[in-house]
């Protein structure tokens, strides 16, 4: 076999001699045709295929597609093309123009024809049109002109098309957002017509009539008329004058789609914007015209096949395909979606934290949380020399340290840097305020503005600046050393050995009052005015140093830290191998990205596709694509699970679907034959059935065809899968007094996000994470601590792995608190702070974007809660993780599997499947409906225990229940510790009881009260702790408006009052009471300072205050009402804990379980 590449010279004359292969590649030909008798076909790897003849003759033309070529005569009707010693001559056929160069020469054709040699007509049926295309044809009627064309079309806007007679006689028809458009004139007068008010872009032919045409002349006066059909019917028309009656023709044209750039563009031209879409069956004034054939000129004309790609529906650099009736967008890197209109950076797939960034010709890239460096920062990172990078989308690498000590009064500082250009105006070092910074916020930093090193410091009254007496000089890679300080109102700056240079802040101030944090590089998009111009240093910065009054630290070594994009000094994310098939690797920081050539996809140019493109990937409808290092992962969104989110997730576990297999002949009660609709309705809400399915039919011979079943898969509780994972809830509103958040996790991973809550400032939120197995509770109020720092509540025990757990959280007043598994921690809240305000949806298992969690919300770094949740009560209301309460979800699924999860039966009632997989709930007798979700009133059922059925008039009736018991009839027994009081409870203390410590005993006809001590914890503002009088004497303790009051009187209502003035004690912390009271004196102590003491002079004949020995606790048996009872000194009764009360010295109770109460449970959040 001959290989055509190597063509021996005895074959060959020597005037037409052959290049070699080496030549050849050296040209990068890439077809080769010996065109003779083709009778064999070579085919290689490089160079594609070669025709040669089956007996080695050698032809006498050879074509050779490279542009280094001589172009030469016809051979059998083809264009052919010679590489020989010997120049032909070059013919063109339908020539506009030929350019010749040395070696090389081009025809340029004629409108309607192509081919290397222009000698092949265009053949278009239906002409496409992209925006930038027209047709011309000349028009030849001398009275007007009549156009028909049919066109489809979807984009809203251009011109469809321009009839231009004489200098004065037009027509214009266009399409402006969906509306048809017509504009004419006749030389008098310009008419423009929109009365067709429905779209016409939806993509179906719409057949157009435009007829202009000058009217007989009514005595010296010439008048015109245009109308304009659609599909046949009359849509506009109108008549005006004209400014001849003597159609002068000089070059009258018709152009469809656009108007041609070398035509002067008239300036009644309503737009210029041409038209995208289809157009066929053009007829000008009666006569038949191929729209394409038949024109005089054109430009960007092409066979109509698809509506869309002519739209150009996909966005930025995507590339739309045709796939015959369907189309489809080539995404480029880093962009997903039908039509690439979505950056992957919407659906974040950089890990813990990192923030993504859209990218120009890589897509995306991610910037790494301090510690974390990789593609999808994945891979942990030492660093010990941090290097800092340039800004990516506004975003800044920075590092930010707490300062262990105090720098309002002084500070010294001592760093090395090697900046990686001379040539920037950027931030290195910064100490100040959060929020905005004015002229007088107080700030210190340290620029780096073209060699020069500058320092800048504010305390209060205005800025001062300070510089190295001349730039330094970049000495590869040594470093320069800053040392800086301040004392007071003068500060010092000086820079490896140059002159040291000082200065003093203007104005009196000599404090600066700042947050404790210092940032290496800029994490502020708004820097104070004279730090204008400012990006984010670029080069290493090492070695900090810091002394903070007798505080000496190496910040970098010691102190934990936080950070964005900050890498390894002198080392480098690309390697040999970091990106693959010839892509370039670009270096950011503590990541990289991939500069893929030609034909090469993905993070590291791995694959020869884009594995997100529509007709690549098989993620189901609404599902996300996110690209991997090799391949993708699908996003499900809510109702969709499975690894491509192939299944639905019904909205309730009694929704059902269909299946073509059974007929009724198995179906159980309750029949769904008999019920049809009802059945779905009453039951479980809706019914699912895809179009053969006939259950809403009561036709037994319909549904014997079929038979609908539930489907196994409903959220019932939630599986979260730790892949970009977490639904989100409506907007709780959190009370001032008292919040509770219950719920029962079961954690397949040691750390996570189960909770956040934020306001958008980021100053405030609340967030629940599990960190190394423990739960971390943390708030930031927005109202900031001393060191900037959240309140933070560690749980007391580890969370076992694949285990159930209840975890409880909320505030108390001032007290935050977290329960898991029955162990409670809190901690107390500053006077002021609060949880976030409500507004926003609270987010379980993690949020749709990590990397816009505020600063301080978990401990190291977030990554996605992984496990299962279930049993949520927000504020002691039930909230049903399911299609009803979810506002949105990503990447949920049902924990077991099954209808009978944790959420499907409450009230401890019992789920079970019917062999249809049916769920039932068997309910409990105090409670109905098909997940026992309603309370039957204890009318019908009795309560338990000696507790007393109550007509309540907030709720129907129930149980009040006796000390000791608790639940909704009485069945729960309580181990009682410190007493809770719900705002329907009390407790009796009667004399007669003998107490903790108490030496007496028997009874007494009175008390004389001279002592009182309580110990108590309350959130609301107003309520009666205790009571007790007997006759016309009494004494109160409780809460007015938040302050504490104590009442007391010997003579009936007439009363001594004192109302505590100073903070609130509705804070939900402990606090104790001591009063010692005799007819002369009174003294009140509270939380061991004394608060209130008063001789009294009108009690001469020292009769000490009684009562009768009972002390009424939070409120009064039998429903009296507490005002009544109190004669109007108190107008509610407890909401709170009591802990310890006394009315002895010598004889405190905190065992409360021998006495008298209701409604009392167990204080287990304190």
């Amino acid at each position: 076999m001959m290989d055509p590449f190597l063509i021996h010279n005895d074959i060959v004359s020597p005037q037409k001699r052959w290049v070699t292969q080496q030549a050849l590649a050296d040209r990068q030909m890439v077809a080769l045709v010996l065109s003779c008798e083709l009778q064999k076909i070579y085919e290689t790897q490089n160079y594609g295929t070669f025709l040669c003849s089956a007996h080695g003759q050698v032809c006498d033309h050879v074509m050779l597609l490279d542009m280094d070529i001589n172009l030469c005569k016809l051979h059998y009707g083809k264009a052919l093309f010679s590489y020989c010693a010997e120049s032909v001559p070059l013919v063109c056929l339908q020539l506009i123009k030929s350019y010749t160069a040395s070696r090389s020469s081009l025809c340029v054709c004629r409108f309607g024809w192509e081919g290397a040699l222009c000698q092949e007509r265009v053949g278009i049926k239906v002409a496409a049109f992209t925006g930038q295309s027209y047709l011309s044809h000349r028009l030849t009627n001398s009275t007007g002109t009549h156009i028909q064309v049919t066109a489809r079309t979807m984009a809203p806007t251009g011109i469809l098309l321009y009839a231009h007679l004489t200098p004065d006689m037009y027509m214009y028809l266009y399409l402006k957002d969906g509306l048809l458009k017509f504009q004419f004139s006749c030389g008098i007068q310009t008419m423009l017509f929109s009365e067709v008010q429905f779209h016409v872009n939806n993509g179906f032919d719409i057949a157009i009539q435009a007829l202009l045409e000058l009217l007989p002349p009514d005595g010296d006066t010439g008048r015109c008329a245009a109308s304009v059909h659609i599909n046949n019917t009359l849509v506009m028309s109108g008549e005006q004058m004209a400014s001849t009656a003597t159609h002068i023709r000089a070059n009258s044209w018709l152009h469809l789609a656009g108007i041609p750039p070398h035509f002067l563009v008239p300036d009644e031209a309503p737009l210029t914007i041409g038209f995208t879409g289809c157009m066929q069956a053009l007829q000008i004034d009666n006569k038949t015209r191929n729209v394409f054939r038949d024109a005089s000129d054109g430009y960007d004309v092409t066979e109509c096949s698809s509506l869309a790609c002519l739209s150009n529906p996909c966005f930025g650099s995507a590339t739309c395909v045709e796939h015959k009736d369907k189309w489809s967008c080539k995404c480029p890197s880093g962009f997903v979606g039908v039509t690439c209109e979505r950056s992957v950076c919407e659906d974040n797939p950089c890990q813990f934290g990192s923030t993504c960034v859209p990218y120009p010709g890589t897509g995306f890239l991610c910037l790494c949380p301090l510690g974390k460096h990789g593609i999808y920062c994945e891979h942990d990172l030492e660093i010990g020399q941090p290097s800092f990078s340039s800004s990516v989308g506004g975003l800044a690498s920075y590092a930010a340290y707490p300062i262990p000590g105090a720098i309002h009064n002084s500070m010294e500082i001592k760093f090395k840097f090697i900046p990686s250009t001379v040539e920037q105006i950027a931030l290195m070092v910064f100490v100040g305020q959060d929020g905005f910074h004015d002229s007088r916020a107080d700030h210190l930093s340290v620029s780096f503005i073209k060699g020069y090193v500058v320092l800048t410091w504010n305390l209060g009254s205005g800025p001062r600046r300070i510089f190295t007496p001349r730039p330094i000089t970049q000495r590869g890679n040594r470093s320069h050393t800053v040392r800086l300080g301040r004392i007071g109102q003068v500060a010092w700056l000086m820079v490896d050995n140059l002159q040291n240079v000082s200065s003093r802040s203007p104005g009196r101030l000599s404090q600066l009052n700042t947050r404790s944090m210092l940032y290496l590089g800029k994490n502020f998009s708004i820097l104070p005015h004279d730090l204008p111009l400012h990006s984010g240093f670029s080069g290493c910065l090492f070695d900090v140093e810091l002394r903070a009054g007798r505080i000496a630290v190496a910040l970098q070594r010691t102190q934990p830290a936080t950070g964005r994009s900050v890498g390894q000094c002198g080392t480098s994310e690309c390697h040999e191998h970091a990106c693959q098939h010839g892509g370039a690797c670009l270096h950011h920081g503590a990541t990289y990205t991939c500069l893929c050539p030609e034909g090469w996809y993905g993070p590291t140019c791995a694959i020869n596709f884009n594995p997100c493109d529509s007709m690549r990937h098989n993620c189901s409808s609404g599902a996300t694509c996110v690209p991997l290092s090799a391949g993708y992962e699908c996003d499900c969104p809510l109702g969709k699970a499975g690894k491509y989110c192939e299944r639905d997730v019904p909205r309730t576990g009694g929704y059902l679907s269909v299946s073509h297999h059974a007929g009724p002949g198995s179906i159980q009660e309750p029949s769904m034959w008999d019920l049809g609709w009802t059945f779905a309705s009453k039951y479980f809400g809706l019914l699912i059935c895809t179009p053969q399915c006939f259950c809403n039919s009561h036709s037994e011979a319909e549904f014997h065809k079929y038979f609908c079943y539930i489907s196994d898969e409903a959220l019932s509780d939630v599986a979260l899968s730790g892949i970009r994972s977490y639904l989100s809830l409506p907007p709780v509103e959190f009370h001032h007094q008292h919040t509770s958040i219950d719920i029962e996790v079961r954690p397949l991973y040691d750390r996570g996000l189960l909770l956040f809550v934020g306001n958008r400032d980021g100053n405030s939120f609340l967030s629940l994470s599990l960190q190394g197995g423990v739960l971390e509770l943390r708030l930031a109020s927005g109202k900031l601590r001393k060191r900037g720092e959240p309140i933070v509540v560690r749980g007391g025990r580890m969370l076992a792995i694949g285990e159930w757990h209840r975890v409880l959280a909320g505030h108390y007043g001032r007290r935050i608190f977290l329960r898991v598994d029955g162990i409670l921690h809190s901690a107390g809240m500053l006077p002021g702070e609060m949880l976030p305000s409500s507004g926003n949806p609270l987010y379980l298992g993690g949020v749709p974007d990590l990397s816009e969690l505020p600063l301080g919300s978990v401990s190291g770094l977030p990554v996605p809660f992984r496990g299962c949740i279930r049993q949520l009560s927000l504020n002691w209301q039930r909230t049903a993780l399911d299609h009803d309460h979810i506002l949105a979800a990503r990447n949920i699924a049902d924990c077991d599997g099954t209808r009978c999860g944790g959420d499907t039966c409450e009230h401890g009632g019992s789920c079970w499947l019917d062999k249809h997989h049916v769920p039932h709930c068997t309910c409990l007798q105090e409670y109905t409906g098909q997940r026992c979700e309603t309370q039957v009133s204890c009318m019908d059922h009795v309560c338990r225990n000696n507790g007393r059925c109550v007509n309540d008039t907030t709720f129907a009736a129930r149980c009040h229940c006796p000390l000791g018991w608790g639940g909704d009839f009485c069945e729960v027994a309580v181990k009682l510790g410190s007493p809770h009081f719900a705002g329907n409870s009390y407790l009796v203390v009667e004399k007669a009881v003998r107490v903790a410590r108490s030496a007496e005993g028997g009874p007494q006809e009175g008390v004389d009260i001279s002592f009182l001590y309580l110990n108590f914890s309350t959130a609301e503002l107003d309520g009666m702790i205790m009571w007790s009088a007997k006759d016309e004497e009494f004494i109160g303790v409780g809460t007015d408006r938040g302050l504490l009051k104590l009442v007391w009187g010997w003579n009936g209502p007439k009363d001594n009052k004192v109302l505590i003035p100073g903070a609130s004690v509705a804070d939900g912390e402990w606090h104790n009471l001591i009063l010692s009271l005799s007819p002369a004196n009174i003294t009140l102590w509270m939380d061991n300072m004394l608060v209130h003491s008063k001789s009294e002079q009108e009690h001469q004949n020292s009769k000490p205050l009684t009562t009768d020995g009972i002390f009424y606790l939070g409120g009064f048996p039998g429903e009296k009402s507490v005002k009544e009872e109190t004669s109007g000194h108190f107008m509610s009764t407890f909401s709170g804990c009591i802990k310890e009360f006394a009315w002895m010295e010598d004889a405190v109770i905190t065992d409360f379980s021998r006495y008298r109460g209701e409604n009392i449970g167990s204080c287990d959040f304190l």
